[in-house]
């Protein structure tokens, strides 16, 4: 079992990014962040930071690739607004911080702040447990695979 970051939950569909939300990369999910922490969503190993520290590669002990993308587009900001905590190659454990993110700087600079867990070799759904207060907005998520 995993946990995640405390925001609105989108499922891939919602995502406005034809190649998240077809799910051309694995199933995913997003989440309007609430927080500008990113935590990590497994146990492993940091195999890959992004040059333009807009995405994490985590793999589990088992062997399951995790990709941890902040915001959709920011590729193109090669790093403004986000702060990596992690160098790879490192352990990490859940709920360790991957990143801090300044969302404000993100938006002030025209990018959507999702961020996107994405389970690359994962057929079919997740399941996702969402536990949130009455009005649904703001829910912390745990997503269980096997």
């Amino acid at each position: 079992m995993c946990q995640s970051t405390e925001g609105k939950v989108l499922d891939l569909t919602q995502i406005n990014d034809q190649v998240f939300s077809l799910g051309m990369m694995g199933q995913d999910f997003a989440v309007i962040p609430e927080s500008s922490k990113v935590f990590s969503p497994i146990k492993g190993k940091v195999r890959q930071i992004f040059q333009t520290k807009h995405a994490i590669t985590l793999v589990s002990d088992n062997g399951l690739s995790v990709i941890v993308h902040i915001g959709l587009d920011t590729v193109e900001l090669n790093g403004q607004g986000i702060d990596n905590k992690v160098t790879e190659e490192q352990i990490v454990d859940r709920n360790d911080l991957l990143a801090n993110v300044n969302l404000e700087e993100i938006k002030r600079l025209g990018k959507e702040t999702e961020i996107i867990v994405v389970f690359q070799e994962l057929e079919g759904e997740v399941l996702l447990n969402i536990d949130a207060p009455e009005d649904g907005i703001v829910a912390s998520v745990k997503y269980q695979v096997s």
